[in-house]
């Protein structure tokens, strides 16, 4: 679905709501998970001692407090006020601001590197976002950022999409409609977005690791949650996992 095709500021108000919502249950249940990209991005980001570091989506600021230990002086920008909060009190002597990533409140050419982890398929306009990127950088900065692989390797997600599917399951309500989320999952997809934005594409990279779950259970209200943007009912709450869809 094209940009022109759904509503952008509903996309945006849904994405900042959820993740508002959400803030405590997605640091609790699934942060662990998105946890295995943050020194990737860092070293791709060439992040050290000294880098201006801007950390965009950056939730409960796991990525900005590595990156602060790794002596980088980094700002976080996140949509969801919840989320910011959080990121406030698990790490208090850091700079977290609450702001929209497609018009960062931030000047231009301050930045060494800017990193986005598992936040461009968030964005409703990621063209814009990258051009903020570009913006906020200063000449030969560098940006790193994460997506999910396809729902075949990205077992995490593809469960979940996949049992909905087959179990008829819809979100209740009015969930707008948004950009696919597997778009950023095509290497090339992901590479032509840069280079439209200016950058020169460097490299692309996969990073495989495996994380347990605590239940069943656990794993359908979290992705339900983070993915749909709803709690599920209670006839819904778990299905049963069978023929390959056991989460792994």
């Amino acid at each position: 679905m094209s940009q022109s095709q759904f509503d952008l500021e509903a996309f945006r108000n849904f994405e900042r709501t959820t993740h508002d919502k959400l803030a405590e249950s997605y640091y609790d249940a699934f942060s662990a998970v998105t946890n295995g990209a943050i020194e990737p991005l860092l070293k791709a980001a060439h992040v050290g001692n000294g880098t201006r570091l801007l950390d965009v989506a950056t939730g409960p600021g796991t990525l900005a407090a590595k990156a602060a230990e790794c002596g980088a002086r980094v700002i976080g920008i996140d949509i969801a006020p919840a989320m910011i909060e959080l990121a406030h009190t698990l790490h208090p002597h850091l700079d977290f601001r609450e702001g929209s990533a497609e018009e960062l409140p931030l000047d231009s050419s301050s930045f060494d590197a800017v990193i986005s982890s598992f936040g461009v398929g968030h964005f409703s306009r990621p063209e814009r976002v990258l051009a903020e990127f570009a913006r906020v950088l200063v000449s030969k900065g560098r940006v790193a950022l994460s997506w999910w692989d396809g729902f075949g390797k990205n077992r995490i997600n593809g469960i979940f999409f996949e049992a909905i599917s087959e179990l008829g399951i819809s979100a209740p309500g009015a969930l707008p409609a948004g950009p696919a989320v597997d778009r950023f999952s095509d290497p090339n997809e992901f590479a032509v977005i840069l280079r439209a934005a200016g950058f020169e594409v460097v490299g692309i990279d996969y990073i495989s690791f495996s994380h347990p779950l605590k239940s069943v259970d656990e794993f359908w209200v979290s992705r339900s949650e983070a993915l749909c943007g709803y709690q599920p009912s209670s006839e819904h709450r778990t299905p049963t996992f069978s023929n390959g869809y056991e989460p792994r």
